[in-house]
């Protein structure tokens, strides 16, 4: 008696799942696509946002975007120019209470696959505003998985790329107002296939090849 009462409430709590998950595809998902679309390019006037679509897995409490478009409205007067596209950005564990009523983020994982950035990147030495965080964000673990970048300073033909890098950040913490610097990452491994840099003027290119760095035995390794 007792199994087919366990049964029968295991098939009822089977049944909300796939049904959640089938009105989240109908209705949900597409909503939510266009809510992040309109949050990322709203007051944005240097950069086109897109995403293709977004999947929601509520049993995991995760969210995925896919076929992510970054592109510049137009070249402005300093020549700046960027352009990226994002395989996909997938979110697990998404702490949504904390979200609603304490208007932190906390998620256990981050996974952002297959970027490819390209642009023009002035270096004009103008002091810019600093990036201040409007929430407490704490994500336990970020992946960049096969990263592609290659920048350039349009005005000292200064450049700068990576190939296939593998980039990992552990234990990410901001919190509210801080100044988004380079000094929040602590903790991080990267792999990469070829690190090339070249000097203003092109009169001098570093090429790097095989990089291998861990954070847990903190060493470098290069081929």
């Amino acid at each position: 008696m007792k199994k087919k009462i366990f049964f029968k409430i295991l098939v009822v709590i089977i049944t909300l799942v796939l049904l959640s998950e089938f009105v989240a595809a109908i209705f949900i998902e597409p909503w939510i696509g266009k809510k992040i679309d309109a949050e990322l390019n709203k007051g944005n006037n240097n950069y086109i946002v897109k995403t293709d679509k977004v999947n929601i897995s509520i049993a995991k409490s995760g969210l995925e975007l896919k076929g992510i478009t970054i592109d510049s409205k137009q070249v402005n007067e300093d020549d700046q120019e960027l352009n990226a596209e994002i395989g996909s950005v997938k979110f697990n564990g998404i702490n949504v209470l904390k979200a609603i009523f304490r208007h932190d983020i906390h998620i256990r994982s981050v996974t952002i696959s297959n970027s490819i950035i390209n642009g023009n990147i002035p270096f004009s030495g103008k002091a810019r505003p600093p990036i201040i965080s409007p929430l407490k964000v704490g994500i336990g673990r970020i992946l960049f998985d096969n990263i592609n970048i290659e920048l350039k300073n349009p005005l000292t033909a200064q450049s700068f790329s990576l190939k296939e890098g593998v980039f990992k950040v552990y234990d990410f913490l901001v919190e509210k107002q801080d100044t988004l610097l380079p000094g929040t990452i602590n903790l991080f491994d990267l792999k990469a296939k070829e690190l090339v840099s070249v000097s203003s003027g092109n009169m001098y290119s570093y090429i790097v090849r095989g990089i291998n760095y861990s954070a847990t035995s903190n060493l470098l390794a290069i081929d």
